[in-house]
């Protein structure tokens, strides 16, 4: 079985460890046209907690934030926590969904939100791991 890296970023916000991983590459389309993809953890070392259900965020460039409920399935619908999706933006994110991760070429960006996800939160009883 192989190992997955995971590249973590730490972050302070309010005097609180934020702990992350980016999935965009700056030099991804995605990236650059509308912003960053990011997965965050508390898992059983954290700080602070995430919290059900499974999702990932959204810091758009025009300082905007929407957290994406991880769908079960590529051809799921894509539900919101917080903010919304137009059909445009929805669109380019499934097409994203389907390029090889630059964190891990053996996987899709999809496949690879479902993976951080569970690596982050391992051994957080709070959250729903994604199978």
């Amino acid at each position: 079985m192989k190992k997955h890296v995971i590249n973590e970023f730490n972050s302070f916000k309010h005097d609180l460890l934020l702990e992350f991983a980016q999935i965009t590459d700056k030099n991804d389309f995605f990236y650059q046209k509308y912003g960053k993809i990011k997965v965050y953890g508390g898992g059983g070392e954290g700080n602070t907690r995430e919290h059900n259900p499974p999702h990932f965020h959204l810091d758009l460039k025009n300082d905007n934030e929407i957290q994406v409920i991880i769908p079960n399935n590529i051809d799921d619908d894509l539900l919101t926590i917080h903010g919304n999706l137009n059909s445009k933006l929805k669109k380019e994110l499934l097409k994203w969904f389907l390029l090889p991760c630059k964190l891990d070429i053996t996987h899709n960006n999809f496949e690879m939100i479902k993976i951080l996800w569970n690596a982050l939160n391992n051994g957080d009883d709070n959250v729903d791991k994604i199978i």
